[in-house]
């Protein structure tokens, strides 16, 4: 049984095919894909170019959703589809020969740069999938670390939470273990084989149903020393004022100034947030826009970030929706995971075990 359906979609592009005078639209572009259909468009991990389009006919009318794909995906994605879209519109599909593919374009440029600013906003029911993989993901890398100890590799770790996540019809895209000397010196650290020690980290960003997360947890298997202890509720103050200002009407560099400035606000030094980005857009794509790099947008309600202030190894990171007021962040610890209050917001601690 599905939970997805497109008529809230398919009447949200209607409405601004109606706008650049459009009655017909060829959808091409693999997060609007994602956004409309709830789906992953892609056939191969950590791309999002499209194993499919979708040729959009009749849109002032009832419309007639046309899936194209090439011979050899034409099964895979009709088994997605018919999985996981039942509501909402009839499908047909049509089969092209693989030598053809990619199809040209035949998209309007104007409405191809709209579409782009209307995916960015989230749905109810995009959001209550983010919520439910957070949930799910946050609960895995949770249980993991719970059971770690330093008779294991970091690839042994890493490998228990993959199996764990694809059991849950998780694809991971990132998946990150630090420990040991690794922790502080390595910013983005892929699994080795050396065995876990001291303070372990663990980001992972995974996909489902057309939506992605990252989620970030520490553990602390020998003693956490107070100016640790120390460092880490900082940094959840300088997380805070990411949050506090990610709110509908705020510009996406605006809440990045807030952010940076938090850190000499909380003790920390001024310049600490230029040796690792700060997040930014989130829902589709881990980080679809990295705040602070060039791109600006105003933030709005159904709009997901992900901020992640960091410093010398300690991170916080989780995925927040935009509302009217500060945003709702997603994926609250367990009951097995210590947790703080900041600023009204539970939050993350550091789970110690020395």
């Amino acid at each position: 049984m599905t939970d997805w359906d497109l008529t809230a979609p398919l009447q949200r592009i209607a409405e601004l095919a109606a706008t650049h005078g459009l009655d017909r639209a060829v959808i091409d572009d693999g997060l609007v894909l994602n956004w409309m259909l709830g789906i992953r468009s892609a056939v191969r991990e950590g791309s999002t170019d499209p194993a499919f389009v979708i040729d959009l006919s009749a849109l002032s009318d009832e419309p007639v959703v046309r899936v194209i794909a090439p011979v050899n995906e034409i099964e895979q994605v009709r088994d997605l589809m018919l999985g996981g879209v039942v509501q909402g519109a009839a499908l047909e599909f049509e089969a092209v020969p693989w030598q053809q593919w990619p199809m040209a374009k035949e998209t309007d440029a104007a409405f191809t740069a709209d579409l782009k600013v209307l995916r960015r906003t989230m749905l109810p029911q995009h959001l209550t999938r983010l919520e439910a993989l957070t949930d799910d993901v946050t609960r895995v890398v949770e249980d993991a670390l719970l059971l770690a100890d330093g008779g294991a590799s970091e690839r042994d770790l890493a490998g228990d939470l993959a199996r764990a996540l694809r059991r849950n019809g998780i694809q991971p895209a990132v998946l990150l273990v630090g420990s040991g000397d690794r922790f502080a010196r390595v910013k983005h650290p892929f699994p080795s084989a050396e065995p876990l020690a001291g303070n372990v980290l663990v980001s992972v960003g995974a996909q489902r149903d057309g939506v992605v997360t990252s989620v970030t947890r520490i553990t602390a298997l020998g003693p956490l020393g107070n100016e640790q202890r120390d460092l880490f509720q900082r940094l959840l103050q300088v997380e805070g004022a990411f949050l506090d200002a990610s709110v509908a009407g705020a510009d996406l560099n605006g809440v990045f100034a807030r952010g940076t400035r938090a850190y000499a606000e909380s003790g920390l030094e001024s310049d600490a947030w230029k040796a690792h980005h700060q997040g930014g857009l989130a829902g589709l794509v881990a980080r679809e826009v990295i705040a602070g790099k060039g791109e600006n947008l105003h933030l709005a309600p159904g709009m997901v970030v992900a901020w992640n202030p960091s410093h010398a190894g300690f991170k916080a990171e989780d995925v927040a929706v935009v509302g009217p007021g500060t945003p709702t962040v997603l994926g609250r610890p367990g009951g097995g995971w210590p947790a703080h209050v900041h600023n009204g917001r539970v939050r993350p601690g550091i789970l110690e075990k020395g």
